[in-house]
């Protein structure tokens, strides 16, 4: 690979690079309320001065800071804006409200789920176009029938919003939504909404319907169950079919981006589209004709699928690359792989954020660059197997990539990724190849019958594969997380080394091993966390409180829920933290351990104790005066706090979310007046304290 210039080469890159930092800069300057005007206002000033500088001083350097100032203002001015507009909109209560089914209807287990577009609402005998998606819950018992994607309906304004997560360790899906535009949700009764014989004619309706005749061709030639649903995630995207075993499956085994359409599918794609053009020579008489053609099919096949940013940035990238063959020109990956990102940030710059969009543009630079280095460094005599190489060489491109997004977002690493890929990925190749050829034979039954039995049989054997490798000896390392710095360190580790092969100057060498080391200290201190000292947790859960205790390794979790994994799911950030697997126990069991003891809402553990008082009447075995160094209180105690604090004397209180505002003050007082540290649960969404350094801890 020549490295020569490279960077000067690519010029889009730097664009790209000054696009991310305005987008940053714009979302950090939001909070401190800088309008647009000033931020326009200071890109005009910008681009005067760079003007003024270029044309009477002709000086290179400061032209070219200032235009970089310019372009950071301006993306941030559009950034700022775009926040603004991803406002939530105000529908008045007695507003009776129109929209189309979005999404397939998913079942839960108390309901069914979906998204609904708003396209209007009736307000005193006034219709207002109102463009807004909205998160919907059917109940079961509501006579739900058979809905699909694009139904309207017709219902009454219960909008909610999305509530935020109860506590700070929790996976935020109010901010995930709020990315997707999505503010609000509403719980559909009986009798509270009704179905209109009508289809929205949104395009992305139409879409969906040509994608759901496609299934339903595979399903008529024999495809059924999982191996229905994995095609349709495969060629589609279209996941809301695949059980959670089977993406528990892919995940373990490392494939989990076969299940997301991407640009691996749509390079597939692509080939096909040129080997079949190859064929009608017809095409090849006239010199755009097949261009068109190519085009055309390829953008045709990236709009079915919904275009989510991975095929979009795909579909820029190959279609790039056909003009390139055609005008007999070389195409640079990375100003294409620039150009595609720069479009999707100004279509939406809070695209940045989504998932899709990071793993995606992150694995394929890593592919482009990383993938020549390893596939050098592994040199075989034999040359049929150079393919396999190659293709070792991608995957572990790719992973190189995006491991510290995994760490980060997913807590866990699948082991034998390189053997799932040099599997998969050639088997899904052929899948997408014999999709298309069973979708054309479907016209002819007997043929479409022969081929489907067949297929289907290949599609148990592959899943039954997939099966096979989840259950290999420590397929995944799980509960293995990085904090927001350890990623930082992480890509920081990657760009050393790639500078490293790109100057050949052994000091960015030395600077990777020493990164290496500091990430290495850090996560040994993070997995000695759980070592040193005491810590308390105090959590919400709906409308109770729960207590998690880290002492000597060991993690106490304490919940009046009896929905276990529920419970150690809304947990998960903290067992990721401390490294250790929580013990779940109820606050009501009596408890008698060399290290833990309970009875009644009173713990003793690792020299804490700990007093949950949920009600008086409960506690009633708790006679006379107690001394504890934690009294948590989930909701208002009916009695004097000056009395009550005679009586349970602690160091520190913990109120509840159940708390009005009268209360809290009143006892916030009566604490400060007793020297006891009084923590609002509602003030801080959620606990977490150490009492080696007698602080609170937010990870």
């Amino acid at each position: 690979m020549d490295y020569h210039l490279l960077f000067h080469r690519i010029p889009l890159l730097r664009l790209f690079i000054l696009i991310v930092v305005g987008i940053f800069t714009g979302v950090e300057l939001e909070q401190y309320n800088i309008t647009n005007y000033l931020l326009f206002g200071g890109s005009c000033v910008l681009l005067l001065a760079t003007f003024f500088i270029f044309i009477y001083r002709r000086n290179e350097l400061w032209t070219g800071i200032l235009l970089a100032l310019t372009v950071i203002l301006l993306t941030a001015c559009y950034t700022n804006y775009s926040l603004v507009k991803n406002k939530p909109l105000h529908i008045p209560g007695s507003a009776i409200i129109r929209g189309y089914v979005a999404e397939p209807l998913q079942k839960k287990s108390k309901s069914f789920k979906t998204e609904i577009v708003i396209e209007s609402y009736r307000c005193s005998n006034k219709i207002i176009r109102h463009k807004e998606r909205i998160l919907t819950y059917f109940a079961v018992d509501s006579c739900l029938p058979t809905l699909s994607v694009g139904d309207v309906l017709v219902f009454k304004n219960d909008l909610k919003r999305i509530a935020p997560p109860d506590n700070f360790w929790e996976f935020n899906y109010t901010e995930v939504m709020a990315r997707k535009g999505i503010f609000h949700q509403q719980y559909m009764q009986k009798g509270n909404w009704c179905s209109i014989n009508t289809k929205s004619e949104a395009l992305s309706i139409q879409l969906a319907e040509i994608r759901k005749n496609l299934v339903n061709r595979l399903e008529k030639q024999g495809v059924e169950g999982q191996r229905l649903a994995f095609l349709s995630a495969l060629l589609f995207g279209y996941k809301y079919e695949l059980s959670a075993e089977t993406k528990s499956a892919f995940a373990t085994a490392g494939a989990t981006h076969v299940l997301a359409v991407s640009g691996l599918h749509v390079g597939i794609v692509f080939i096909m589209i040129k080997y079949v053009l190859g064929i009608l020579a017809f095409l090849n008489r006239y010199r755009w004709g097949q261009l068109i053609a190519t085009l055309s099919l390829l953008w045709g096949y990236a709009a079915l699928t919904g275009l989510p940013p991975s095929i979009f940035r795909a579909s820029i990238m190959f279609s790039i690359l056909a003009i390139g063959l055609e005008l007999r020109r070389k195409v640079n990956v990375y100003n294409s792989l620039s150009f595609a990102a720069i479009v999707l940030l100004m279509i939406d710059p809070l695209t940045i954020f989504q998932l899709g969009f990071q793993f995606s543009f992150l694995a394929v630079a890593a592919i482009v660059y990383f993938q020549p280095i390893i596939a050098g460094v592994i040199q075989l005599p034999w040359k049929w197997l150079k393919s396999v190489t190659d293709l070792f060489a991608v995957t572990v491109a790719a992973q190189l990539g995006t491991f510290p997004l995994v760490l980060y977002y997913f807590h866990q690493f699948p082991v034998y990724f390189f053997l799932s890929n040099l599997i998969i990925v050639p088997l899904v190749g052929l899948f997408i190849w014999m999709t298309v050829i069973l979708l054309i034979s479907s016209g002819w039954s007997w043929l479409g019958t022969i081929l489907g039995g067949f297929y289907d049989d290949l599609l148990k054997l592959f899943l039954k594969l997939i099966g096979f490798m989840e259950h290999l000896p420590h397929a995944v390392i799980r509960n293995f997380s990085f904090s927001h710095e350890q990623m930082l360190v992480a890509f920081l580790i990657i760009g050393c080394m790639a500078y490293f092969f790109y100057r050949k100057e052994y000091v960015w060498l030395k600077w990777s091993i020493a990164l290496v080391f500091l990430l290495i200290l850090g996560q040994q201190e993070n997995s000695q966390r759980k070592y040193k000292g005491n810590y308390l947790v105090v959590g919400q859960n709906r409308t109770k409180v729960e207590l998690g205790i880290i002492t000597n390794g060991k993690h106490y979790l304490f919940s009046d829920s009896n929905e276990k994994k529920w419970v150690k799911r809304k947990w998960q950030s903290v067992t990721n933290y401390f490294q250790v697997e929580p013990v779940l126990f109820e606050l009501k069991d009596s408890i008698e351990k060399q290290d833990l003891k309970s009875k009644n809402g009173m713990i003793h553990i690792g020299g804490m104790s700990v007093l949950y008082l949920d009600d008086l009447s409960r506690n009633g075995e708790l006679q006379g005066e107690l001394n504890v160094d934690w009294l948590v209180l989930p909701k208002r105690i009916k009695a004097e706090p000056k009395l009550f604090l005679e009586r349970f004397k602690c160091n520190h209180l913990v109120a509840g979310k159940r708390w009005n505002r009268n209360d809290l003050k009143k006892w916030q007082k009566a604490c400060q007046q007793r020297s006891i540290a009084f923590y609002n649960l509602s003030k801080l969404s959620g606990l977490c304290y150490s009492e080696t350094t007698e602080a609170l801890i937010r990870f």
